[in-house]
């Protein structure tokens, strides 16, 4: 990449500081950011608001984290990392709000099919109520939040947490709309993955991405500089036919591409590389950043800590296909402020090994004479969260782990991306399982073979 390209372009060494509400108390920006360099890192996700806000502002929604008093993090802390070049992120989530807020407008709020709010159970807090994903809330009361955030803060950009949804909603709004543009009521019974919902999920979809589509034009109004960006749940987490997410759409949408992947988990060990091999092939000119930590990723494991060498294998993994980082290490301001201070700084040597070969890494690309062909409709139609039920990503984790096991290198294709001009340096060609081809895909392969190509 060139000289001239904006930050988030270029290799991300993210660090995310997972905020507590009483961690704003004694909040030292300086502190902060002291840490940042002492591991490298060159960009900071800190918490801006939505369920509870980190900040004051005079929306009608507005939640302030209770333990505030008349400081303002925000504004030191990117203060703080302007001075020293650390960009600053600031994360949204307008996934849920307490019940106070519900009851101002319940009509912008989520109902399943018995007509009730679709609640989230929290142990740790009161139950948060789910906004539609098409609600004023979720859109023009969200731009509204990003652009008091970016009119009265040196932000660097936005990454909205959790903005699709699971399910179906039932509220009035979905229901006109669906009825209007598709002409039918809501589907109702049985389970929701069952095919009579299909059609329901394709039209999500095209809502989902319409308002990620405003969302980061909002961002966009003040500079390209800005960065929009949200996790993209895929690979190894599809999340389609829950959510409607679709990675294929809404890849354009983000400045870079970010997927959690954790070692709690239990996915394979060279699930780092495949995993950023597939977002390089998804959008080759967008930054692949792992989302990663030693931690879990949900409230059973969220504090039982990962055996250090495998995070560490886990980010050589990622380094060695071209990716960059997300990491979220810990709870808290910085490791001086917190009790659990483990593996706080378990990426400095390697953060900083990414940033002394920063050049080489960030242009890095997989060798292509080995190619794996990566088949969307073949794991929406065989694929299984349950191993033992899976007929696609199983035959590919096995197929890498044989490539692995031979030392044999090999890229991942996206099936987008399937044509004679990406295969023109491929020597060989594995289909791993992908028993769903187009034949527009199975012509292109015959003519790959045909041309000398090996199957």
């Amino acid at each position: 990449m060139t000289d001239n390209t904006f930050w988030y372009q270029k290799q991300l060494r993210i660090l995310q500081t997972v905020l507590r509400e009483p961690d704003i108390v004694d909040y030292d920006a300086q502190s902060v950011v002291a840490y940042l360099e002492s591991i490298h890192s060159n960009c900071i996700i800190v918490n801006g608001g939505g369920i509870v806000d980190f900040f004051r502002h005079n929306l009608v929604t507005a939640n302030p984290n209770p333990f505030m008093q008349g400081e303002d993090i925000l504004k030191d802390l990117t203060d703080a990392c302007h001075a020293k070049g650390i960009k600053v992120v600031v994360r949204v989530d307008f996934r849920g709000v307490d019940k106070r807020i519900y009851e101002l407008r319940p009509d912008w709020f989520s109902i399943n099919a018995q007509g009730e709010p679709l609640i989230r159970d929290n142990p740790l807090h009161s139950a948060i109520f789910q906004p539609c994903y098409q609600s004023k809330y979720r859109n023009e009361h969200a731009y509204a939040f990003i652009d008091y955030l970016f009119q009265n803060y040196d932000i660097d950009g936005v990454w909205e947490n959790s903005y699709n949804q699971w399910g179906i909603c039932y509220c009035k709004s979905c229901s006109d709309r669906y009825r209007s543009e598709i002409g039918k009521e809501l589907p109702r019974g049985g389970d929701f993955f069952d095919p009579h919902y299909d059609e329901y999920r394709v039209w999500k979809a095209a809502c989902v991405e319409e308002h990620l589509r405003d969302c980061r034009a909002v961002v966009k109004k003040y500079g390209e500089d800005k960065a929009f960006a949200a996790e993209i749940f895929g690979l190894y987490h599809d999340q389609f036919k829950g959510s409607s997410h679709d990675l294929y759409a809404i890849r354009e949408h983000f400045d870079f591409l970010v997927t959690p992947l954790f070692t709690a988990d239990h996915e394979p060990l060279n699930g780092p590389s495949t995993l950023i091999k597939f977002l390089k092939s998804l959008s080759p000119d967008k930054t692949p950043v792992m989302l990663f930590g030693h931690l879990g990723t949900n409230n059973n494991l969220r504090y039982i800590s990962s055996p250090k060498q495998e995070t560490r294998l886990w980010m050589w993994e990622a380094i060695s296909a071209g990716g960059s980082f997300w990491n979220v290490i810990f709870n808290g301001a910085h490791p001086g402020s917190t009790y659990d201070r483990r593996n706080a700084m378990l990426s400095a040597d390697i953060y900083d090994y990414m940033e002394r070969h920063e050049d080489v890494l960030t242009i890095q690309n997989t060798d292509p004479e080995v190619t794996v062909l990566y088949s969307r409709a073949s794991n929406a139609a065989l694929g299984n969260h349950d191993r033992s039920k899976d007929a696609y990503m199983t035959h590919l984790i096995g197929l890498e782990q044989v490539l692995t096991d031979r030392r044999i290198q090999y890229r991942l294709l996206t099936d987008d991306r399937l044509n004679l001009e990406t295969l023109a340096q491929t020597r060989v060609l594995i289909l791993a399982n992908a028993a769903c081809l187009s034949d527009r895909e199975t012509e292109t392969i015959r003519s790959y073979v045909k041309a000398g190509g090996k199957l």
